[in-house]
């Protein structure tokens, strides 16, 4: 990743932060870690009946870095989403939501493939990643993968006109 980009990343994750930070409060460990100024960012795992998470974790503090998603009175991850994964239930659900009979069609027309490159932060393993992403507006280019984008389900006033059959990632703001 060049530097201009990483930049720029850093410039609208700033701009997200800074338009949060008006309506809520956001823990300054939080906004240091989101800006990269972290280094004592860990995975811990806790099993909880079986299952596993995989929490960061701020080391140096002891504190779980977790979030309560204040939607629908915050939008901001809708507004500039920068991937919409699909699992194959996404595509099933979301598919028959939006009016398709067939899964095929709506791959072919509502689905871009994402693909990019991640480096290990501790090694020399760069790994890329593809995924089949929901297309964040009609027309979207293979070039604006990754940027952030309005969600084309997003309507004047906040709501998701797919809800509840969005996708799984958006369950998780």
């Amino acid at each position: 990743m060049s530097s201009s980009s990483t930049s720029n990343s850093e410039v609208s994750v700033k701009n997200s932060l800074d338009l949060l930070s008006k309506k809520w409060k956001i823990e300054p460990k939080v906004y240091d870690l989101h800006l990269g100024k972290r280094n004592d960012v860990v995975d811990t795992i806790v099993n909880v009946d079986g299952v596993l998470f995989h929490i960061p974790t701020l080391n140096d503090d002891s504190l779980y870095v977790l979030w309560k998603c204040l939607w629908p009175d915050c939008h901001n991850c809708c507004e500039r989403q920068g991937r919409l994964p699909l699992t194959k239930d996404d595509i099933k659900i979301i598919a028959k939501k939006i009016g398709y009979d067939s899964k095929a069609e709506f791959v072919k027309h509502e689905t871009i493939i994402s693909s990019w490159e991640e480096q290990e932060a501790f090694g020399n393993v760069i790994t890329t990643l593809t995924m089949l992403s929901l297309k964040r507006k009609s027309d979207e280019k293979e070039e604006e993968d990754g940027t952030p984008i309005t969600c084309r389900f997003l309507d004047g006033s906040g709501d998701c006109r797919i809800h509840p059959e969005k996708p799984g990632v958006c369950w998780l703001y």
